[in-house]
């Protein structure tokens, strides 16, 4: 009989290879999620909790997954929780940050979800934040306006979204 080989256990794993361990299982949840199968991204994505847990990976991905379900308390969450992660970056949290506005716009609570948008631009004004200011000049000029990165400040969401508080965002 041949003996069975042990398995290492997580704190037994070389950085390298728990590296390589995420990036799998962040590509099959990925797949996962792309397949519509959305029990096993579910699973996945904790799983990517468990393996890494002060990266926003994971919860950023259960966020997804609860607002393609329409759980956006839950979705809720899970993004606040990306959003603390220690390892966030910029870009990652204003994704994050979109997610909570999705799950914000979700409860019905538009003016938070704004805000999210608003951090969202501040974040990442080249990536994500260019895109949004693009997809609010298009809805406001015509699709095509040539507008500039501008369009993307704080003056122009507010007018786009028609929120007006005397006290500013906070």
């Amino acid at each position: 009989m041949v003996p069975r080989r042990k398995r290492p256990a997580i704190a037994d794993v070389g950085v390298a290879e728990l590296r390589q361990q995420v990036r799998l299982l962040a590509e099959a949840s990925q797949a996962a999620m792309n397949a519509r199968k959305m029990e096993w991204a579910e699973l996945m994505y904790e799983g990517l909790c468990v393996l890494a847990p002060h990266d926003p990976l994971g919860p950023l991905g259960l966020a997804e997954v609860q607002i393609t379900r329409r759980g956006y308390r839950e979705a809720e969450v899970q993004a606040r929780r990306a959003i603390h992660a220690p390892n966030c970056e910029r870009r990652t949290m204003a994704y994050a940050y979109f997610l909570l506005a999705k799950a914000y716009t979700g409860q019905g609570r538009n003016p938070e979800a704004a805000k999210a948008l608003l951090l969202v631009c501040e974040l990442d004004p080249d990536g994500l934040g260019a895109e949004l200011a693009r997809v609010w000049s298009d809805t406001k000029h015509g699709a095509g306006a040539d507008v500039s990165r501008s369009a993307c400040s704080a003056h122009e969401i507010r007018d786009f979204i028609g929120l007006r508080s005397p006290g500013g965002f906070r």
